[in-house]
């Protein structure tokens, strides 16, 4: 059994499980903390699954897990920041990364937070910064839920409505899928490294 066909089997396992909403804002809360798996990337295989739950509650479930490990970040950044915040900062050379997010958070919290969260930029970092700076929470959790739920309903909708398509092709295909995947691998890390 190749590697895809056993993903497949666990995914389709997970997705029958009926504990899915909490798993799903686990996900989210994770990634919006400390995780590299997207909640879309979730999202995207699960509803090629289920068609029985609604893409919208599950989207929305998703945007809350991302806005509570929001505030989960904000309160790290508000607590450590100065203590060990600025000296991983200057050992990465950030200051100027967080001096530009000063200045947006000072212009406006909740587009800085929202433009973060809709795009795949790293919002954790935002998030963390906004509790070092101390701006409102409340604007931080709503930025994050609007921008995430955006992001997310778009991922969701359509692989509720075109994954079982895709599924097949790429059961169909796995290996040419996987060698298109392995190519765009190797062109983006060639492309973030020489750019």
């Amino acid at each position: 059994m190749n590697l895809f066909l056993r993903g497949d089997t666990i995914v389709d396992r997970l997705s029958k499980t009926k504990h899915l909403r909490l798993i799903t804002f686990i996900v989210a809360f994770l990634e919006a903390t400390i995780s590299p798996i997207l909640p879309e990337a979730f999202l995207l295989i699960v509803l090629a699954y289920r068609k029985d739950i609604s893409w919208k509650v599950l989207s929305v479930i998703s945007a809350l897990g991302s806005s509570v490990g929001a505030l989960a970040m904000y309160w790290a950044g508000a607590t450590l920041y100065d203590t060990y915040g600025k000296t991983v900062l200057v050992y990465l050379n950030g200051e100027a990364v967080a001096e530009k997010a000063k200045v947006l958070f000072e212009q406006n919290v909740f587009m800085a937070q929202f433009f973060a969260s809709l795009t795949p930029l790293p919002d954790r970092v935002f998030s963390f910064l906004a509790g070092a700076f101390l701006v409102s929470p409340v604007l931080i959790f709503l930025g994050t839920f609007f921008g995430r739920l955006i992001r997310i309903s778009i991922v969701a909708y359509l692989s509720y409505e075109y994954g079982d398509e895709a599924r097949i092709y790429i059961k169909r295909h796995t290996r040419s899928v996987m060698i298109g995947f392995g190519i765009l691998v190797v062109l983006y890390i060639l492309y973030t490294y020489f750019k």
